[in-house]
């Protein structure tokens, strides 16, 4: 195990399993969804990271910054994973390790911040902190603005030229821009102008949508083993806070990825339907962000192997099977207002029949039926038969768990590298 050289704190990792593993175990007292919690994780590991680590993509480099929102209904959990997040950040970094934005802000605001940061350590990243992303982004001109700010600083720009009303030009150089944002599904379609939809903003966010809690616990546990996974997390976010340098991937990693990008990629657009096409476009950049982030997960050789190619390529498939649920709600016009209502009459009740379904909405039977296809096909629902005769047809809600289970299931094995190579050179 790499040993590093820093004063005031134990330089040896502590968490035998990698980070993510301990940090999940740690958060794991909360009663939201346990993705949330994956998903904060990694983001503490790229915010930490800052522009110190790259992966080479050409002449351009690949920082591991990532814009990750939380999205589900009210009191789902969302502000409770972050908080726990906050608290693993500033044990390990304290108020000034990762500069923090965290109120409402102005274009020229947000200019200023990254400057103070950049002067004063151009490798340092910055961490906008939204727990209501409505507060952060809306529909003023100012917000507008605020969006398309965002859009570029999320590439980690060399340098930007901004120009302002009271200080005239502004050079920022060396950005490198996180954002953990929560939101419910509404708050995210009202707040998102809609020529982002599909494109521009909305590509660069990782919309983690989950609809419903773990569990209801009225006075949480926590174990002497979470407490344990806490303090080892601190430990080794202070070791990730001091990596630095180039992140290479093996053979077998490259191997894996190249199949995956050249054999699947094309098949996963065409199946992104409406207002996905330009994330998937960008999914190779958080493939390589996801496998740098893997494997400062698990240690510090900043050598990307086969292992993180491999949980980058699942953990980004399992969040799109909820992912185009949500961006699909957000571009829609009234047939997709109608099919909401719908999903959200069945998902209520978790299984209803076709004729209590009429009886609930305004629609005649020919104007459902195109819904309840579009629902099947995306299985948030199935077709069940019962009552005499097997005639009567219930519609039934997957819950998150059989969706997921599903997804997991379903999901097309890639080829190993040792196969990839023996094909290409046939």
């Amino acid at each position: 195990m790499a040993v590093i050289d820093m004063k005031g704190i134990e330089a040896r990792r502590k968490c035998n399993g990698g980070f993510l593993q301990d940090y999940v175990h740690y958060a794991g007292y909360l009663e939201g969804p346990g993705d949330f919690n994956t998903w904060v994780g990694i983001s503490l590991i790229g915010m930490t990271m800052g522009r110190r680590c790259w992966v080479r993509l050409g002449f351009d480099q690949v920082y591991p910054n990532l814009y990750t929102v939380l999205v589900g209904p009210s009191a789902v959990g969302k502000g409770m994973a972050m908080s726990a997040g906050r608290r693993v950040l500033y044990k390990a970094l304290g108020d000034h390790g990762v500069p923090t934005l965290a109120q409402k802000t102005t274009p020229e605001a947000l200019v200023e911040h990254l400057k103070e940061i950049t002067e004063e350590d151009a490798d340092r990243g910055a961490l906008i902190w939204s727990p209501e992303f409505s507060n952060l982004i809306g529909r003023s001109k100012y917000d507008q603005a605020l969006i398309q700010d965002l859009t570029d600083y999320y590439d980690c720009l060399d340098r930007k030229v901004y120009r302002t009303r009271t200080h005239g030009e502004e050079v920022l150089t060396n950005l490198c821009v996180n954002l953990l944002a929560a939101s419910t599904p509404e708050w995210l379609k009202s707040s998102m102008p809609e020529d982002s939809i599909g494109g521009g903003f909305l590509s660069r966010l990782l919309i983690i949508n989950r609809l419903s809690r773990n569990r209801r616990e009225a006075r949480p546990t926590i174990t002497k083993s979470q407490e344990t996974a806490l303090d080892n997390c601190v430990n080794d976010l202070q070791i990730i806070n001091k990596l630095h340098g180039e992140y290479r991937l093996n053979e077998q990693a490259y191997l894996m990825y190249a199949n995956w990008y050249e054999e699947y990629l094309d098949q996963e657009i065409a199946e992104a339907g409406p207002n996905l096409e330009s994330y998937y476009e960008r999914k190779k950049l958080l493939m390589l962000k996801l496998g740098m982030i893997a494997r400062a997960s698990a240690d510090d050789s900043k050598t990307i192997k086969v292992e993180d190619i491999e949980f980058a390529i699942q953990i980004l498939g399992d969040n799109e099977k909820y992912l185009k649920s949500v961006v699909r709600d957000m571009g829609m016009g009234e047939s997709g207002k109608q099919l909401k209502r719908v999903k959200n009459l069945i998902r209520n009740k978790g299984t209803l029949t076709r004729s209590k379904l009429l009886q609930r909405i305004s629609l005649t039977a020919d104007e459902l039926n195109p819904l309840i296809e579009t629902l099947l096909e995306t299985k948030e629902i199935e077709r069940v038969r019962g009552g005499v005769n097997q005639r009567q047809t219930s519609y039934k809600w997957v819950t998150d768990k059989e969706f997921l289970e599903e997804s997991i299931k379903t999901k097309p094995t890639k080829e190993k590298p040792k196969e990839v190579r023996e094909r290409r050179h046939k």
